[in-house]
């Protein structure tokens, strides 16, 4: 394979891993689509880095150009295989977590809540495929009201408010607490989130 197209397929694989928090797949099927693509992705720049480095080894690492490919397919392989979501955090960026609260589904389905020390929280389904939900919040009391919400492709409402409740079962577990999701002030508690850090104090 030539240098050129070495370089452009490492470039590519590279830009796909570290910029999969803006283009995930949002359908469950075409999302393991990808997840396979990029592991076969993966698998075929391992290979390449092997034929490579052996004839680097077999011209006695005097040529540079086959020395920066193969240099670059290391580092490249190193960061995926140690950072494997990206080498930047772009869900940090967004502001600091002050509340989590997650709740795990059959077949192993995630669902994770953060509240943002900017007003902002970002809800993560995964779950044959991932749906994101944004908006704001307000707090009053013990009770987080949900504004401005936008809701995934995979969904069309969200809940009007929550509350936080630190039950005594809570209290013997690692969990400080749990996340009670509200659709409206007349229905039942619709859902509950088990709490994994809360610092909401920092606000006031």
């Amino acid at each position: 394979m030539k240098e050129t197209k070495i370089i452009l397929l490492t470039i590519i694989f590279f830009l796909l891993i570290n910029t999969a928090y803006f283009w995930e797949p949002t359908q469950w099927i075409l999302y393991l689509l990808v997840l396979l693509v990029l592991f076969y992705f993966y698998l075929a720049l391992v290979i390449i880095f092997f034929q490579q480095l052996f004839l680097l080894v077999k011209f006695k690492f005097s040529n540079r150009k086959k020395l920066l490919i193969t240099v670059s397919l290391l580092l490249v392989l190193i960061t995926t295989t140690v950072y494997p979501k990206g080498l930047i955090d772009f869900d940090r960026l967004s502001g600091k977590d002050l509340l989590i609260a997650e709740r795990e589904g059959a077949a192993n389905c995630m669902t994770v809540l953060k509240l943002k020390n900017n007003y902002t929280f970002i809800q993560r389904d995964v779950c044959f495929g991932i749906n994101e939900i944004k908006g704001t919040y307000e707090i009053q009391g013990d009770t987080i009201l949900f504004k401005d919400v936008k809701t995934g492709r995979m969904s069309d409402h969200y809940y009007s408010y929550a509350i936080v409740k630190q039950t005594a079962s809570s209290l013997n577990k690692k969990y400080p607490g749990e996340l009670i999701l509200y659709k409206s002030k007349s229905d039942h508690p619709d859902r509950a989130l088990a709490i994994t850090k809360n610092e909401l104090n920092t606000l006031f």
